[in-house]
């Protein structure tokens, strides 16, 4: 009985005996092979290399279409456009605007690129034209304003003018000005800028009334300033009385600072003392009466420059101009029916050197707008 058993089941040695079933069978654990957390990690197998990328081949030009031989079974097969439809693009020159100007300041430093210079630019020459034109418009129209209330003598009216220099002349002179450039303004400010009629309607039907109100109030300093510079022209002399109106940008800035807060830079600064020089001069040399009006013209006209773009900066420029001159003429109305009105000596001469000083004043205007 002892002896049933073989020895190796007795004492374990389970591998040299077969299986008793056909279930899976365990591989015995190596601990040799077996990979522990503290060991370092296995290496990853080597990339094996990237094969070369063969370059891609040029783009195929389409005026070389004759070269490409289709029967040729060795040449590639490449869908060519026709010349025509395809735009002749350099590989120096981008298709956009943005890469254009990208590529401009990309380039090296060897590849000269011509760009146009400022002082051979037309538009340069254009408001340097205007600005001269304006000048000598400007100085017409005060000179003209001379003219009638003080003669010339290359007319042989030296010291007697067309009128008497008075309040009312002056009220007189600034009426038909206005009553002949208007016309003038809005037939064509209407063909420069079609909606003009359509804009001052808005204007007026508004719900916000602080652009209307702004531009009520600088109309009447507008009259005010003009009827003020004509009177100090009448009873001194356009130099004088231009001169003063001329001091009003430094008036700007200084409104500008008590009124809205504004700094002054000091470039601006360093522009205004001489202006304001200059006025002081004129107060001190200047015994006329006609000092104060020209003073007086030079604060109400600041205070308009000042006024008149307060919240009217959505409008057009000629929509402005158009409805401050016609509010401007309508307050001249009920003036003149104040003032006593002097009879001009040459009626003639008169409307005539008032047809001369509206165009003055017209043409002025356009060629401010292209400076």
């Amino acid at each position: 009985m002892i002896n049933a058993f073989p020895a190796d089941v007795l004492f374990g040695n389970r591998a040299a005996s077969p299986p008793a079933s056909k279930a899976a069978v365990i591989p015995p654990f190596d601990s040799d092979s077996a990979w522990v957390a503290s060991d370092p990690p296995p290496k990853a197998p080597p990339i094996p290399p990237v094969p070369p990328v063969s370059p891609v081949p040029p783009r195929p030009n389409p005026s070389r279409e004759a070269e490409v031989d289709p029967e040729d079974p060795s040449a590639p097969f490449v869908a060519l456009p026709s010349p025509d439809s395809l735009e002749e693009v350099s590989p120096r020159q981008p298709t956009t605007p943005l890469a254009e100007e990208t590529f401009r300041f990309a380039t090296s430093p060897q590849e000269e690129i011509s760009q146009p210079s400022a002082a051979s630019s037309p538009a340069w020459v254009a408001g340097f034209i205007s600005a001269g034109l304006s000048l000598i418009l400007l100085a017409l129209q005060y000179c003209t304003v001379q003219l009638i209330f003080h003669g010339a003598p290359w007319l042989g009216t030296a010291g007697q003018g067309f009128i008497q220099p008075t309040w009312g002349s002056a009220l007189l002179t600034f009426w038909i000005r206005m009553l002949m450039v208007l016309p003038l303004m809005i037939v064509i400010g209407h063909g420069i800028y079609p909606p003009l009629l359509e804009e001052m309607q808005e204007v007026v039907r508004s719900r916000d009334r602080r652009p209307l109100i702004s531009i009520v109030l600088s109309s009447l300093l507008l009259f005010l300033s003009q009827l003020l510079l004509y009177r100090s022209i009448g009873i001194s002399s356009a130099s004088v009385a231009v001169g003063l109106l001329f001091v009003y940008p430094a008036a700007v800035n200084l409104f500008g600072v008590g009124l809205f807060k504004r700094p002054i830079s000091q470039q601006a600064l360093l522009t205004l003392l001489p202006i304001g020089l200059g006025g002081m001069i004129l107060l001190v040399q200047s015994g006329s009466a006609g000092v104060n009006p020209g003073g007086l013209s030079a604060i109400c006209f600041a205070l308009y420059v000042l006024v008149g773009r307060l919240y009217t900066r959505h409008l057009h420029l000629l929509t402005l101009t158009v409805m401050q001159f016609g509010l401007a003429w309508l307050f001249s109305m009920p003036a003149l029916l104040l003032l006593r009105q002097a009879s001009p000596a040459n009626e003639v001469g008169y409307v005539v050197a008032c047809l001369v000083l509206s165009l003055t004043v017209f043409l002025n205007y356009f060629s401010i707008r292209r400076v």
